[in-house]
């Protein structure tokens, strides 16, 4: 497994980047050129904020800072970059089940860009597959998880830089196997949901694109759906990795893990588990997040 990373060294080294692009933007002069990159850069670090302070159980932070992103790259005009942090918007409301929200921001991206790439369709319909679930609508939710792999792969490098560098953290079978796999878990199937998790428990882990807290969701939801396949040691392993990952995790993600695990006490592994959780508790990392 790699190395700990520290989550809250992570959200303050965005967070720094973030207050200086501010500072270059409200303080300095610049030509036509430079601002456009300028705000492309305040854009994807606010993006980056987003994911940490979400992560970190903050999501009044984590939309404040996707509005933001939004805002950054509808000023220079980057329709496809306001579709894709309006998407991202979308799939943190699915993180408070949201649902409803969910879906209408994915719909207010679609209406944001004319001619979508590939790329952006496949967001959209990943999104749209998790909302579904959520929902119950399993008919819906299919065909929506059948457009996010059909739109993977339809999908070119991308041409635009900023699109780019966000298609290449996220458009990974590894991401769209946990989308299916979260989808499946959401529509009261994990048995259905385990085949797509399961390269997270075989062999060495490795940190996925999105970043360390995207996989440490990952294998907590894979913990999830074993656990509600009647496998309780390996759900445990995956908790355990989970919390592998981050140096420190969340405490709203250690009040997730004890609330998952509570009701299956009798089993060794999870009263061992648990007992750790409970030292966790004291070291845990608290949300803490500045607006742009």
């Amino acid at each position: 497994m790699q190395q700990q990373l520290d989550a809250p060294l992570l959200r303050q080294a965005a967070l720094t980047e973030l207050q200086l692009l501010a500072e270059l933007l409200n303080d300095t002069g610049y030509d036509r050129e430079t601002g456009v990159l300028l705000h492309h850069l305040a854009a994807r670090t606010a993006g980056l904020c987003a994911e940490h302070a979400a992560a970190f159980g903050d999501s009044a932070a984590a939309e404040r800072f996707n509005v933001t992103s939004i805002q950054m790259s509808t000023t220079v005009g980057c329709a496809q970059m306001a579709a894709y942090y309006t998407t991202s918007l979308a799939s943190m409301h699915l993180e408070v089940g949201s649902a409803e929200d969910s879906l209408q921001l994915v719909e207010s991206a679609r209406h944001t860009v004319s001619n979508p790439p590939p790329c952006l369709v496949a967001l959209w319909s990943a999104c749209e597959a998790q909302a579904w679930a959520l929902l119950g609508r399993e008919n819906a939710a299919v065909r929506a998880l059948e457009a996010a792999f059909a739109s993977y792969r339809a999908t070119p490098a991308a041409a635009e830089p900023a699109m780019r560098f966000a298609s290449n953290r996220w458009l990974t079978p590894r991401w769209l196997d946990g989308t299916a796999g979260m989808t499946w878990f959401h529509l009261g199937e994990p048995r259905r949901a385990l085949p797509y998790f399961a390269s997270l428990l075989e062999g060495p882990l490795t940190v996925s694109p999105a970043g360390p807290s995207h996989t440490a969701r990952e294998l907590l939801y894979a913990a999830k759906a074993h656990l509600a396949a009647g496998n309780p040691d390996e759900a445990v392993r995956g908790a355990e990795r989970a919390m592998g990952v981050l140096s420190a995790l969340p405490a709203h993600l250690l009040h997730q893990l004890r609330r998952t695990f509570s009701s299956h006490q009798a089993v060794p592994s999870v009263q061992a588990l648990l007992a750790r959780i409970a030292e966790g508790d004291e070291t845990c990392a608290a949300p803490h997040a500045e607006a742009f």
